[in-house]
């Protein structure tokens, strides 16, 4: 059921009807909590391709107006975030100044804090959440598909806890707000925000009678599903809030120089005699910390600081809880592996090393090319023959442009351009452009690795025959 009110904010109230005369009062403290602490963070992506005006919702996490968000892409360059606002809910809000504190790339949270003086309202999220099931909850957000911006509230109950294999609860009875929209208890306690959304859906077949009154079904189906039916419990991001990021780039992860670890197979394990949760070790890279602690290719884990590897619902689940739980810490920190062989491991983490995203990149507009240059996590994460190769990977073309009609691809390696070797995106870049200042049309040379096979692809600038 769903009612207009009048709360001062144009408050739309989504109350299941049998809970409304026990959660008026709820719904009430909360929009006195919480409306206040709410914002929409509006800032510009200004890639090498184009720009785009980009929004979320933001909740005020401290006085001096420092916002949590979910709208922010750790994989985009922070360099290319800009010109951020925090613009306060109503018709007329206010917009107010901010700028970039960091992004956390594990939980996707961001942090944009105010530059220009206002009185914020402040949520204070609850260290544990501790709900039940059954428990009410409520939560406020701002109707982002209404250019008034209207502040509106959702009810639900608790109806289960999952792992997947971070925690998810799923609510129930009513629906939530949207995106990034607090989660409080009728206390009044933020336990948690509206984030990870999983498809739920049902399906409903219709029975028929015969004339012996037998039920058959009739093959008639239906499909539906439910969104903002999942919220994110504050235990699986309060640890960022004690120490968000505060330097305008995204936070490093803490490293063990692993490239993957997978679950035992039920083959293998059946050969082991291996009746406990387990992780398999994949791809140790060389003088990593992994490497400098003993560990090698195939060693399996049974036990992680003390503690038997979690058992979970699936054995891809236990070694996705593995890694959640050594995302959580931090470069320096010792972790101690048990092996099954019985070996113990001590690995010290170190900081992650550059990520692909984080790699320098440049595009000509001339010819329409997007070319990044190389990291070291690069020869790991490629299984082809381009691992080892130097060079520069193509990122992109322009539609109709000229690097798209000479055929290049995505992921192309281009080692040499005009008979010139190039690592570098300034390299690169002083080769191309030189060339296009002397001449506009003429043909410029790449030689690109594809796989195993190298090739001269010659890029004609517009107006070059």
């Amino acid at each position: 059921m769903k009612r207009w009110t009048a709360l001062g904010l144009a408050v739309l109230l989504v109350l299941p009807a049998a809970a409304r005369a026990d959660t008026t009062t709820m719904l009430q403290d909360v929009v006195k909590k919480a409306a206040g602490a709410l914002a929409v963070v509006r800032y510009e992506i200004d890639l090498e391709t184009g720009k785009r005006v980009a929004m979320g919702q933001g909740i005020c996490i401290t006085q001096d107006g420092v916002f949590l968000t979910t709208s922010l892409d750790p994989r985009l360059p922070v360099k290319s975030l800009k010109g951020f606002q925090l613009i306060l809910p109503g018709l007329k809000g206010k917009e107010v100044k901010a700028k970039l504190l960091g992004i956390d790339p594990w939980t996707g949270l961001g942090f944009v804090k105010a530059t220009e003086p206002h009185t914020w309202q402040v949520v204070q999220f609850s260290s544990a959440s501790n709900v039940s099931l059954g428990q009410p909850v409520a939560s406020i957000g701002i109707m982002m598909g209404d250019p008034a911006r209207p502040v509106y509230l959702g009810t639900a109950h608790v109806s289960a806890k999952l792992r997947v294999p971070g925690e998810l609860v799923y609510v129930t009875g009513g629906r939530l707000t949207g995106t990034c929209s607090p989660v409080f208890t009728t206390g009044g306690q933020a336990i948690g925000i509206v984030g990870r959304q999983l498809s739920l859906g049902y399906q409903a077949q219709l029975l028929g009678l015969t004339r012996n009154r037998k039920a058959i079904p009739v093959g008639l189906r239906m499909q539906s599903s439910q969104e903002t039916a999942f919220f994110t419990p504050v235990e699986e991001f309060v640890h960022v809030l004690r120490t968000p990021p505060s330097d305008g780039s995204v936070a490093r992860l803490p490293w063990m120089g692993v490239n993957k670890f997978e679950a035992v197979n039920k083959e293998l394990a059946d050969a082991l005699k291996l009746d406990k949760p387990a992780v398999k070790v994949e791809d140790v890279i060389p003088n990593q910390p992994a490497a400098k602690g003993g560990l090698a290719n195939n060693d399996i884990i049974v036990g992680f600081n003390g503690k038997p590897i979690e058992e979970m619902a699936t054995p891809e689940l236990s070694v996705r809880n593995f890694v959640r739980s050594l995302m959580r810490m931090n470069a320096g920190d010792q972790v101690k592996l048990k092996l099954f062989s019985g070996k113990e491991v001590t690995v010290t983490l170190g900081d992650m090393p550059k990520r692909p995203s984080e790699a320098k990149r440049y595009y000509n507009r001339a010819i329409g090319l997007l070319v990044r240059e190389k990291v070291m996590l690069d020869q790991y994460l490629d299984k082809g023959e381009t691992a080892n190769v130097p060079g520069l990977i193509v990122l992109g073309m322009a539609r109709g442009s000229a690097a798209a009609a000479a055929g290049l691809q995505g992921g192309d390696v281009i080692t040499n351009v005009s008979n010139q070797p190039v690592k570098t995106c300034d390299v690169f870049q002083q080769i191309v452009e030189k060339s296009l200042a002397t001449s506009q049309t003429a043909p410029i040379n790449f030689l690109v690795r594809r796989g195993e096979q190298a090739q001269v692809i010659t890029v004609k600038p517009a107006g070059g025959s």
